[in-house]
């Protein structure tokens, strides 16, 4: 604030938009996330400071490897057995063909942070462009998009 200049880089997910089955926390606490970036969005802009939401797509990580790791030590696996193709379908969809590598999203993110003028919204990679749709699209259809893809 004394430096009058800066800019902080807040780190969502797409999924924020539309979230989908068997990741209601994560989204949750991504779309929180996104808020707080909103708000201080504006807040900041008086003393000369950016804020900026990067909103990745299917990020290639260990997230989702650990994820799916964890069904198998659930003790209430019993309730979720006959959802368990969905389940991991859901942990292992942003690792899987077409993800992008963390060091591509790395760069670009760098990139548009050391523009002049740093864009307020960055939202990069696999299924970025679909969720952005589907945030728009009626709640009856997004839920039925997910029911067909996520087999719910």
């Amino acid at each position: 604030m004394e430096r009058r200049k800066g800019t902080i880089v807040n780190v969502g997910s797409i999924t924020a938009l539309a979230p989908g089955p068997w990741a209601g926390v994560y989204s949750a606490s991504k779309a929180a996330l996104h808020a707080l970036s909103d708000s201080l969005r504006v807040e900041l802009k008086s003393f000369g400071i950016n804020v900026m939401t990067v909103a990745p797509g299917g990020t290639k990580s260990n997230l989702g490897n650990s994820s799916a790791a964890k069904y198998d030590q659930t003790h209430d696996w019993k309730y979720y057995k006959k959802y368990e193709e969905g389940l991991r379908a859901r942990t292992e969809i942003s690792q899987g063909p077409g993800s992008t590598p963390a060091e591509e999203l790395a760069k670009k993110v760098v990139a548009s942070v050391l523009k002049k003028n740093p864009p307020a919204w960055f939202a990069y990679g696999q299924f970025s462009a679909i969720l952005s749709v589907l945030y728009y699209a009626p709640l009856w259809f997004r839920d039925y998009f997910y029911r067909l893809v996520m087999k719910c």
